[in-house]
């Protein structure tokens, strides 16, 4: 199951999975994992397969499918999830 990446000025993509993601009842499985990159001014946000599923027309419109990201590389950090369960993600 792929990952998808969204790149964007503001947090507005983290808020707006916050929103769908507690809605949904906070699946445990659903990540979203984020870095700030200073240079470019902007973020980077990974869905894994899980939460990627939550909004598919959000995904479709506004992200681009992706490798899954090394998650202890690059300074990601879990942005919207399950923190206990994050890591195990798919």
């Amino acid at each position: 199951m792929p990952w998808y990446r969204a790149i964007g000025p503001t947090t507005s993509i983290a808020d707006y999975f916050e929103s769908v993601w507690l809605a949904k009842g906070s699946p445990k499985d659903a990540a979203l994992f984020g870095i700030r990159d200073v240079r470019h001014m902007q973020y980077e946000y990974y869905f894994n397969p899980q939460a990627a599923s939550l909004d598919r027309d959000f995904i479709s419109k506004y992200t681009q499918e992706c490798p899954r990201p090394d998650i202890s590389g690059r300074g990601l950090v879990l942005v919207v999830g399950d923190q206990n369960n994050a890591l195990g993600c798919n």
